[in-house]
């Protein structure tokens, strides 16, 4: 199975136009594809969270709000090694 994971925020300051917008791209490529899982990456912000629930996004995880970029890069780098991601796909306003 190959997996693609979405990093994309949902916060009152930004909007939650590019979260939205990876979860229907991601809709899309699971009708398309069965064989891929989608996992999301995003800040803790309630507006996120309120739209994974709401989406019924199978695997996401949660990034500090106060997560720096070094720390954040070493998180997506500890994800993709452990769910052995095949594809990346940003969507970072901030």
């Amino acid at each position: 199975m190959k997996s693609v994971l979405f990093r994309a925020d949902a916060a009152p300051h930004i909007g939650v136009g590019d979260l939205v917008t990876l979860i229907n791209l991601s809709r899309h490529i699971q009708i398309k594809y069965s064989d891929i899982s989608c996992h999301f990456m995003v800040r803790d912000f309630p507006t996120a969270r309120k739209l994974i629930t709401d989406r019924k996004i199978n695997f996401c995880h949660f990034l500090s709000q106060d997560a720096t970029p070094h720390d954040e890069s070493a998180i997506i780098k500890h994800y993709i090694e452990y769910h052995r991601i095949d594809c990346l796909i940003f969507e970072v306003t901030d």
